[in-house]
């Protein structure tokens, strides 16, 4: 029987390009990998897993909070890579930030992800389904409310990810 474990989990990833640097325009120097960016979130994850497949306690809202925010980071990023819009104008010579459901429609994404892919990130992260990023960002959950469901659909997701970075290698 085969065990899920982080360092599998990891060396998977690092090969579908999770190793893939980000870098912020302020600093060039200054860059982390996608990998930096959730390995604390995945490590939760299959801690939890764990607990839970050992009929032991277990508590989603680490794993959960840390991993959305993070999938948003990492699509953004995505996004821009793949020549998207990840900004848009606002007043004058003001910017803000495409929102969530903005990204999540930008035509760039349908060359690398597919309808079920584009599906399980909607039904997760906006209105049309769980809306779990919103309602973390809005503190809405009750930690009874962060469930293994929850946490495992934002896992599949930053995994499907890697159908991105893969192409970015």
């Amino acid at each position: 029987q085969r065990i899920l474990t982080y360092d599998i989990l990891s060396d998977r990833l690092l090969k579908l390009g999770f190793d893939h640097k980000i870098a912020r325009a302020s600093d060039e120097n200054t860059y982390t990998t996608y990998l930096d960016c959730v390995d604390i979130g995945l490590k939760d994850f299959l801690h939890q897993n764990e607990l839970l497949l050992n009929n032991q306690p277990t508590d989603w809202r680490f794993c959960t909070t840390f991993l959305t925010s993070q999938f948003e980071g990492l699509l953004r990023d995505i996004v821009k890579e793949l020549g998207g819009v990840t900004t848009k104008a606002k007043h004058g010579t003001d910017t803000e930030l495409v929102l969530l459901e903005g990204l999540l429609n930008d035509d760039c994404l349908k060359n690398v992800f597919d309808a079920n892919d584009m599906l399980l990130f909607r039904e997760t992260f906006t209105n049309c389904g769980y809306n779990i990023r919103n309602n973390i960002a809005h503190g809405m959950y009750l930690p009874q409310e962060y469930t293994a469901t929850k946490a495992l659909l934002v896992f599949i997701s930053v995994l499907r990810l890697a159908k991105a970075t893969s192409r970015l290698l």
